[in-house]
């Protein structure tokens, strides 16, 4: 599909009034713009400001409102109309100037160089889905003064382990037992990532950040992709059935203030963005019994060759053992126990060391009972370690399962289970066509009347203790 086209089909979704009702009514969303708006009221004040797809123009008002001297809202579908109406009534039509058109043909007027701060709503699903950055990269670079602002100033990706229970996963659901629903209902949304909110208690760990984006100095080229090795201590009991992912934006702050943040985790008020669970098949899940546990995932977000719009998501499971973890690390792993004992150890005598060179003297009272307390140290370490070996289990092992498309990105999952049996891999592909982030689970999907599934399986033996599974799915349109 050519680019325009996928554009116009890109703008003409946002015309859905349906759309600005539920974003406007995400209230951590416009409430956390107005705030960080209104507390900075003093940078605003007689300050030219750039609105980037400011759709119903509410966050222009905001800027209005807070002393801005002139404000540029552009919005590039026919929405700019009744835009310019809803700011006409709110009679702050002589500050607020309304483009209706994409920021890429947008002109200053000859009498203004640039402008002093862009505002912008332009983060999708995990942060990245739909593109929107870019016409901001592209506002920024040519119109924002050298010394300017941005609102939101940074953005960050999380991800972490989590549980993703159903409703059906008690063996008692009104008196049936709808276990076995629970589980092929896993199994079916391992085929797409989900669009849900996740209760905090199924986070295994307080998320990573596996991306950080500074708005001022980012490049188009750096949004192509992001690709980290990200190894989870768990901090949590539960079952290992996915990843979650979410976002945070963090807004300017001035003279030592707290920054303001917008945050998407599952531990915040939730957002029409909710958060997106990469979902395992069920035979690929794992309890996770005691604290402590390492887990290892490799995620790609890499932009689509077929859309500037679309990204594909790609996630492996390694093998935690293999992988460098952080130091110190607190995960039950002999090489991390010793390497965290080392690093104790040299904090102690560096101490001591401290200690007699202040005092100009060999080892006293105080000293001895410090060395004692190291060798005493070391003694409770190697039990330790002994524990750990003594309940170390069969490693688990992960290589290349899935492929997916959620509207605009596709989603691979990569998984070899390991074990006394051997391993099992395999690889899902399909493709969903979706609309722009409303929010809604999954997005409501855009299905031609005429369209049918294509599905093709084939299974490999390769040896008795291994097994290779694949399945592709692709939609296509009569």
């Amino acid at each position: 599909m050519e680019v325009d086209s996928i554009n116009n089909d890109y703008f003409t979704s946002y015309e859905d009034l349906e759309i600005h009702e539920l974003m406007l009514l995400d209230l951590p969303r416009t409430q956390t713009y107005r705030h960080a708006i209104e507390t900075l009221s003093d940078l605003f004040k007689d300050k030219i400001v750039m609105d980037v797809g400011s759709g119903t123009g509410i966050l222009s008002i905001f800027c209005a409102k807070a002393g801005a001297k002139k404000v540029f809202a552009v919005e590039a579908s026919n929405v700019a109309k009744l835009s310019e109406k809803i700011i006409a009534a709110n009679k702050l039509d002589h500050i607020i100037t309304v483009f209706n058109g994409k920021v890429e043909d947008f002109q200053l007027p000859n009498d203004i160089k640039n402008v002093d701060i862009i505002v912008s709503e332009w983060m999708g699903f995990y942060l990245l889905h739909e593109g929107m950055l870019d016409s901001v990269l592209y506002a920024r670079d040519k119109f924002l003064s050298p010394t300017g602002w941005m609102f939101p100033e940074s953005a960050a990706i999380y991800a972490s382990p989590c549980s993703v229970p159903t409703k059906f996963d008690s063996e008692d659901f009104e008196g049936v037992d709808l276990s076995l629903l629970a589980k092929e209902l896993r199994t079916q949304k391992s085929h797409k990532p989900q669009i849900e909110i996740l209760a905090p208690e199924n986070l295994l760990h307080e998320g990573n950040i596996i991306a950080w984006i500074d708005l001022k100095e980012v490049t188009l080229e750096e949004l192509q992709e992001f690709d980290v090795k990200e190894v989870f201590v768990t901090q949590n009991r539960g079952l290992f059935q996915g990843v979650c992912i979410w976002f945070e934006c963090v807004f300017p702050s001035i003279d030592d203030s707290d920054p303001i943040s917008l945050s998407t985790s599952p531990k915040e008020p939730p957002t029409h963005w909710k958060q997106t669970l990469i979902t395992f098949p069920e035979h690929a899940t794992e309890e996770i019994d005691e604290i402590g546990i390492p887990l290892a995932v490799q995620l790609k977000i890499s932009r689509s060759a077929d859309s500037p719009r679309r990204y594909n998501l790609q996630l492996e499971i390694l093998d935690a053992e293999k992988e460098e973890h952080a130091m110190p690390c607190d995960c039950i792993l002999t090489k991390c126990i010793l390497t965290k004992q080392h690093l104790r150890s040299m904090q102690i005598f560096k101490r001591l060391n401290n200690a007699e060179t202040v005092n100009g003297a060999s080892w006293g009272s105080s000293g001895s009972a410090a060395a004692n307390k190291a060798c005493s140290d070391k003694r409770t370490v190697r039990r330790v370690i002994a524990a750990a070996q003594l309940s170390f289990r069969i490693s688990r092992q992960m290589a290349p399962v899935t492929d997916e498309i959620l509207g605009c990105q596709s989603f691979v999952m990569n998984f070899t289970l390991g074990g006394l049996n051997g391993y099992v891999s395999g690889t899902l592909i399909s493709n969903l066509n979706v609309p722009p982030s409303y929010g809604v689970s999954g997005g409501p999907a855009i299905s031609p009347r005429n369209s049918k599934i294509n599905i093709q399986r084939s299974f490999i033996y390769m040896n008795e203790s291994q097994l290779d599974f694949q399945m592709k799915s692709t939609r296509l349109s009569k």
